[in-house]
């Protein structure tokens, strides 16, 4: 397998555990948040003709094949999607464009050339392509640019990187190309080597860029002969919002530019950013607040505190993200505007001249060194703005008014944040969120950081979004029971500031992974006595009472001494010969398999009268109920079937510890055979007589360490204000390809091909 470094550039690690072909896949009702629109590895034989389609030019040795698990492009040929992706009229692609993977080179003068907006027709002269944008890389000079193609280069902007050495032959690269849509926006280009260690890099903002009339993503090469450029690992995603707290050492280029017309600055220190000067923060993407209509407003939410009391907050919407006039006041754009002495308005600007629409009657007290949570709606029309202090929310106040106001929509929808004073004036800002409050979106829970951590509230939904119930989690320095959590990343960067969610309850935690799996390497002994710190789940009680409780305290009935610590389990219940009424069955959390390593457990105790069930289903093992014939040992059982694809049991009664095993050898032959599929580990008592009793120690499940299970009604989530939002929509196919992108700094759970 190939390692690649975090393409979002954050200091949150993917978590990669294999993918198959079959698996990756191009969604076409992906929710908004965080979609992926395609996604290939390329591991068939031949080219998936849902995803692609090939154009090679009459060339000799101009082609398009899949060798060694990549494709390879040789000879100028274009390798086009198979779906448009139109970023002028397609809602559903308001955020842009990101398009990641990872490339090699095989000629030393060869050209890796990446469009979006194209036709995709190589007609134009030497084959390039005939319209579109496009993002190169040329390594015979080590240059990185843009063009606007249109039969010929219409437009060319080039910057060459000396810094680094440029990319070997024969080696993989990551590459990806952030396009933020629209006529006027902002490209970013970058390419890293694997490990980290370089970096060629190259941003750009355009005007008038063109809507082709296909809109494809076109991959090709420059050069001629059948060496040929590699591709793998393809994925073209969306994310129509945008969180950052900052906790980079530089600004983001996918989320920010910046303007500094009075010669200010805009620096991060402190895991927040100071605006300096009348400088500008400008979003990278476009967000146009009309997007979604009247009842899914852009919606900002940010921290926001001055040094001075002589300095003014300004955020706009609607803008172009340029200065005008002799104070460098906004050239266009709905303003939400706090004077120096702590006034609200809300007002266009034009050309630098603003012109209010609403001012507040009351006034922010103690304006200087506070800090202000600020929130800003805009649909297109109806605008909101609330600002209140943070250490005193009755210090608040909230302005509302409507504007169509639009100075040139082809100028450009971005969000701007400055400042108004010069000198010494410095604004901070940290903790910002902008997202499209959508009908899907709503929420579901809140966060709370208190002396012990992270304190919750979470409501369980089922697949219409409707409140189940509600579960308080206390804080986050309790250790609680995360059987089945997935791992959700906030919008924010940083790690101690993920929630887990629990598919069955609804619960929410902390990131904490030693929490998670309470025992280090997948290994359970049981020691707190309960459930919750075991991670196992009662699926059928063998005994009633107190005799039913399946964790053993060492000395309690059998006096055989545990291998570790002072518990054992007891899937039957009580360890006793006679009177279980019931099977017992305990069942672990789901996990995958890898295609490496073994599961093992130590046992005493009976045999049983059934030496396998695999082709049994749990629920025809407890609808038999137990008997003289009953099994009694351990099932690895196909979460999809309900099958028992494994079996393992002692080999003869006794009161010695045996170790037990399911072999690599079991295990990768089920790997090879399905790498998606999910399997539990159950503990099974269906024994009645003599020796029917079986106590379970020491159990090795590795895979948990590595992965975490999966629930088909998840929901995608943004930390703001304190608040924890969801979309109504699951996760369409989690099985498939498992990606959960919370926020540009989100945790990934992909499952990668092995190489």
């Amino acid at each position: 397998m190939r390692n690649s470094v975090d393409r979002h550039s954050t200091p949150i690690r993917r978590f990669l555990t294999g993918m198959t072909s079959a698996a990756a896949g191009l969604i076409v009702s992906a929710p908004l948040y965080g979609a992926v629109l395609l996604e290939d590895d390329f591991s068939g034989s031949v080219l998936d003709t849902s995803k692609w389609s090939a154009v090679v030019p009459n060339r000799s040795g101009s082609g398009i094949v899949i060798e060694d698990g990549a494709v390879k492009i040789t000879n100028r040929a274009h390798l086009n999607t198979a779906q448009e992706f139109n970023l002028f009229s397609d809602n559903a692609l308001v955020g842009g464009l990101d398009i990641s993977g990872q490339f090699k080179f095989t000629k030393a003068d060869d050209f890796f050339q990446l469009l979006t907006r194209s036709d995709g027709d190589p007609s134009a002269s030497y084959n390039e392509t005939k319209t579109g944008v496009e993002l190169l890389y040329n390594r015979a000079d080590n240059t990185l640019g843009i063009s606007k193609r249109n039969v010929s280069f219409t437009h060319t902007d080039r910057f060459t990187n000396l810094a680094n050495d440029k990319p070997a032959l024969n080696e993989w690269y990551n590459f990806r190309l952030v396009d933020s849509g629209g006529a006027t926006g902002n490209a970013y280009f970058e390419i890293t080597s694997l490990d980290g260690s370089q970096t060629w890099n190259y941003s750009y903002s355009y005007t008038g860029m063109p809507e082709t009339s296909k809109n494809l993503v076109t991959f090709h090469n420059r050069e001629t002969g059948s060496s040929g450029l590699y591709l793998d690992n393809i994925r073209i995603e969306t994310s129509p919002y945008l969180a950052d707290d900052f906790d980079r050492p530089t600004l983001d280029p996918t989320k920010w530019t910046t303007h500094h017309p009075k010669g200010g600055s805009v620096t991060v220190a402190d895991s927040s950013v100071k605006i300096k000067q009348r400088s500008y923060l400008n979003t990278f993407q476009n967000f146009d607040p009309a997007a979604f209509g009247e009842d899914a407003p852009l919606t900002i939410t940010l921290d926001w505190s001055m040094n001075n009391t002589g300095d003014m907050l300004q955020v706009l919407t609607r803008s172009d993200g340029l200065p005008a006039g002799n104070y460098a006041e906004s050239n266009a754009g709905i303003e939400f505007y706090v004077s120096n002495e702590g006034v609200l308005q809300i007002r266009t600007d034009n050309a630098g001249s603003a012109t209010n629409l609403v001012t507040s009657e009351a006034k922010l007290a103690k304006y200087a060194g506070l800090t202000y949570a600020v929130t800003i709606t805009d649909n297109g029309k109806e605008l909101t703005f609330d600002v209140y202090e943070k250490s005193d929310p009755a210090n608040r106040i909230t302005v509302s008014a409507e504007s169509d106001y639009r100075l040139n929509a082809a100028d450009g929808q971005f969000v701007s944040i400055h400042n108004r004073e010069s000198s010494g004036y410095i604004g901070s800002l940290d903790n910002v969120n902008i997202y499209y409050a959508t009908s899907d979106f709503q929420n579901v829970g809140s966060l709370e950081w208190t002396e012990n951590g992270l304190a919750a509230t979470a409501y369980r939904q089922n697949a219409e979004g409707a409140v189940i119930n509600t579960i308080p989690t206390g804080t986050a320095g309790v250790t609680a029971d995360k059987s089945g959590w997935q791992l959700y990343q906030g919008p924010t960067a940083n790690p101690a500031d993920a929630v887990f969610l629990m598919g069955g309850d609804g619960m929410l935690g902390t990131p904490n992974a030693s929490e998670v799996f309470s025992a280090s390497n997948g290994m359970f002994s049981f020691e707190n006595g309960s459930l919750e710190g075991a991670h196992w789940t009662v699926v059928n009680a063998g005994r009633t009472g107190d005799a039913g409780n399946v964790f053993r305290h060492y000395g309690y009935s059998k006096n055989d001494e545990p291998i570790a610590g002072e518990y054992i389990l007891a899937p039957g219940g009580e360890c006793g010969d006679n009177g279980q009424g019931a099977v017992g069955v305990v069942r672990s959390l789901a996990f995958q398999l890898t295609g490496d390593g073994s599961i093992s457990y130590k046992s005493l105790g009976g045999i049983g009268g059934t030496e396998s069930i695999i082709d049994f289903t749990s629920e025809s093992l407890i609808e038999q109920g137990v008997s003289g014939s009953g099994f009694m040992g351990a099932g690895l059982r196909l979460v999809d079937t309900d099958e028992y694809v494994l079996s393992k049991r002692k080999e003869a009664s006794s009161s010695n510890w045996s170790t037990l095993t399911f072999t690599e050898e079991e295990l990768a032959a089920l790997y090879e055979a399905d790498p998606d599929a999910w399997y539990t580990l159950d503990f099974i008592d269906a024994f009645n007589g003599g020796w029917g009793w079986v106590a379970i120690d020491e159990v090795s499940i590795p895979y948990l360490a590595d992965t975490l299970s999966i629930d088909q009604n998840q929901y995608h989530f943004l930390y703001v204000g304190g608040e924890l939002m969801a979309t109504a929509d699951p996760i369409p196919e989690p099985a498939s390809i498992v990606l959960l992108l919370l926020g540009s700094a989100g945790l990934y759970f992909v499952r990668k091909k092995k190489k």
